[in-house]
C-alpha cells in the first residue's frame, strides 16, 4: 500500500468526472427552490428506492461493519431487524400521509399538531443527528483513502469533504438521487468483489472459509442474555425498532424521497424496494468482514496494522489482496458509498432549515432569497461535519461510536411523532412537558456516560449519579420516557391521528 497506480488513479478520476458532469448537468434543469429540494416531484420509484439504499448504506457499511465483524462479530445486524416490519407501517400509513399533509419539511407537520417550538426542536435535532452522522461518514472515508493513498486521514476528511460540499451546492436533490443509482450498483458490485477474493483466495476453498468464520463466532449476534448494561442481542432488537421507525417515519432525509416521487403508488414502491435491499446489502458486507478475518486467520493472522486498528481491515485487504484496476474500482465504490449519503444529507438539512427557520423569520423573501440560504446551510452543514469528523481519528470502535450517537439525537423526536399521529388527546402542553423531560434526561445521560473522544472520558462524574445502563438505550428509554410524561400530561384535542385519517381515505 502506499499511493495509487496510474490505472487506479484513473478510474477514480473517470467516476469523479461522471459524478461532476451529472451535477452540472442536472443544475441546469435546476430553477426554483421546489426543484433544488424536492425535484419537482417527479422521481421514478426505483430510482427513489435506490436513493434510499445510497443514504442508508454509507462508507460506515464498506468501511465500518466489516471492520466491526473482525473485531467482534455481527452484533450490528440485530440493530436492523426490524426494518420490514417497520416499513410495513410506514408505507402502509405514514408516506401518503405526509405526501397530503406537509410541503418541504417532515417537520412541518409537528407544528400542525403542536406549534412552532415542536417543529424547531425537531429541526435541530435532526440537523444533529444528520452532523454526527456524516462525520462518522467522512472518518470512515478517509481511513480509506488514506491507507490506499498515503494521504493524511485529516488531509482526506478536509479535501473530500469540500469537494463533497462543492457537488451538493450545484446539482440539489435531483442531482443526489440520479447519482444515487450508479453508486449503489457500484457499492454492491465492490462487496461482492471483496467476497469473492476472501472465500477464493486463502487456497482453502470458500466452504472452509466460511466454515472457519462461523465455527470461531464471527456471524453470532452476541449474548441473548438480556442486561440493560450490556450488550446484548435483546438491547439490539429495541435500538433496532427505535432506529427503524425513527430513520424511516420521521428523519428529514428519508422523508424527502417519499416526497420527491411522482405518485403516492411509486414513493410507497421506492420505500419498499429500499427495505427489501438494505438488509441483503448489510450482510454482504458484515459477511465479507467475517469471510476476511477467516482469510487471514487461516494463513498465520492479520497484519499487525488491522490489529491495532480494525477499522483498517477493507482498506489494507483491498491494498494487498486486490489487483491494479480492482482498487480503482473498490477506492471509486467506497467514495460513491460515502458521498451518496453526504450529498443528500447536507441537502436535507438545508431543505429543513429553509422550511421550518428561515421562511418563518422572512416569509416575504423569494425563491432566489431562499435557494442562496439553502445553499449556504449546506456549507455550514459540510464544515461542521469535516470538523466532527476529525474528532473521531483513532476511535477503535466507530460503530459502536455511531450508534450511541444516533441513540443520544434520537432523544423525543420518534416520541413526538408517535404521539403526535396515534395518540390525539396529547395537546401542544402535553408535548412541551415531554419535550422538557426528555430533554433533560437526554443531557444527564449523555454527559455523564457517553465517552467524548478527545477527552477520553464523560463530559462529567457524578458518582453514584451517573446513568449506569448501556448508552445505545438512551434513545430508547427517552422515546418511552417522551410517551408517558406525554400521555400523563394529556388533554381532549380534536386532532385526528394518521391512523384514523388512514382508515377514513378507505372508507370513503
Amino acid at each position: 500500500m502506499g499511493e495509487l497506480s496510474e490505472l487506479d488513479t484513473g478510474i477514480v478520476v473517470i467516476y469523479l468526472l461522471a459524478v461532476g458532469s451529472i451535477g452540472i448537468y442536472v443544475a441546469r434543469l435546476t430553477r426554483t427552490s421546489t426543484d433544488y429540494f424536492l425535484a419537482g416531484r417527479s422521481i421514478p420509484g426505483w430510482v427513489v428506492g435506490f436513493s434510499l439504499i445510497g443514504t442508508i448504506a454509507g462508507s460506515g457499511t464498506i468501511i465500518g461493519h466489516p471492520g466491526e465483524v473482525f473485531r467482534s462479530n455481527m452484533w450490528g445486524l440485530a440493530t436492523l431487524v426490524m426494518l420490514l416490519p417497520v416499513m410495513g407501517f410506514v408505507a402502509r400509513y405514514v408516506i401518503v400521509f405526509y405526501r397530503r399533509t406537509v410541503g418541504m419539511s417532515v417537520y412541518g407537520y409537528l407544528e400542525q399538531r403542536f406549534g412552532y417550538f415542536a417543529r424547531l426542536y425537531g429541526t435541530l435535532s435532526f440537523a444533529l443527528n444528520r452532523i454526527l452522522d456524516v462525520s462518522i461518514t467522512f472518518y470512515f472515508l478517509a481511513v480509506a483513502i488514506s491507507s490506499l493513498s498515503g494521504w493524511t486521514i485529516p488531509e482526506v476528511i478536509c479535501v473530500v469533504g469540500s469537494l463533497t460540499v462543492v457537488y451538493t451546492l450545484v446539482g440539489g436533490i435531483t442531482a443526489v438521487v440520479w447519482t444515487d443509482v450508479a453508486q449503489s450498483l457500484l457499492l454492491i458490485g465492490a462487496g461482492l468483489l471483496c467476497l469473492g477474493v476472501a472465500l477464493f483466495g486463502a487456497g482453502v476453498g470458500p466452504g472452509a472459509v466460511v466454515g472457519h468464520a462461523f465455527d470461531t463466532g464471527k456471524f453470532s449476534w452476541g449474548s441473548w442474555s438480556f442486561s440493560p448494561r450490556s450488550d446484548n442481542v435483546w438491547t439490539f432488537l429495541m435500538l433496532s425498532k427505535v432506529w427503524a421507525l425513527q430513520r424511516y417515519a420521521t428523519d428529514q432525509h428519508m422523508v424527502q424521497r417519499y416526497l420527491i416521487a411522482r405518485s403516492d403508488r411509486e414513493a410507497v414502491r421506492g420505500a419498499w424496494m429500499a427495505a427489501c435491499v438494505s438488509f441483503p446489502v448489510w450482510f454482504l458486507f458484515a459477511t465479507v468482514g467475517a469471510c476476511v478475518w477467516a482469510f487471514y486467520d487461516l494463513q498465520g493472522g492479520a497484519p499487525a496494522e488491522v490489529l491495532a486498528d480494525p477499522s483498517a481491515l477493507m482498506p489494507v485487504f483491498i491494498g494487498t489482496e486486490l489487483s491494479t484496476g480492482a482498487i480503482g474500482l473498490i477506492v471509486a465504490a467506497v467514495l460513491a458509498a460515502a458521498m451518496s449519503s453526504l450529498d443528500s444529507d447536507m441537502n436535507s438539512i438545508a431543505t429543513a432549515v429553509v422550511d421550518d427557520c428561515y421562511n418563518r423569520l422572512r416569509p416575504e423573501a423569494d425563491d432566489r432569497a431562499r435557494l442562496r440560504v439553502g445553499r449556504w446551510v449546506v456549507c455550514a452543514s459540510g464544515a461542521l461535519s469535516v470538523g466532527a469528523a476529525l474528532q473521531w481519528v483513532g476511535v477503535q470502535s466507530a460503530v459502536g461510536l455511531m450508534t450511541e450517537l444516533f441513540s443520544v439525537a434520537a432523544a423525543g423526536v420518534l416520541g413526538l411523532f408517535l404521539v403526535g399521529m396515534l395518540m390525539p388527546s396529547v395537546d401542544r402542553r402535553g408535548a412541551g412537558v415531554a419535550i422538557g423531560v426528555t430533554v433533560v434526561f437526554t443531557a444527564w445521560s449523555t454527559a455523564t456516560a457517553v465517552t467524548i473522544p478527545a477527552l477520553g472520558n464523560p463530559l462529567l462524574d457524578l458518582g453514584s449519579y451517573n446513568y449506569d445502563l448501556n448508552t445505545k438505550l438512551i434513545g430508547v428509554i427517552g422515546t418511552l420516557l417522551f410517551v408517558a410524561v406525554a400521555w400523563t400530561a394529556r388533554d381532549r384535542s380534536a386532532v385526528p391521528s394518521v391512523l384514523t385519517i388512514r382508515s377514513q381515505e378507505k372508507a370513503a
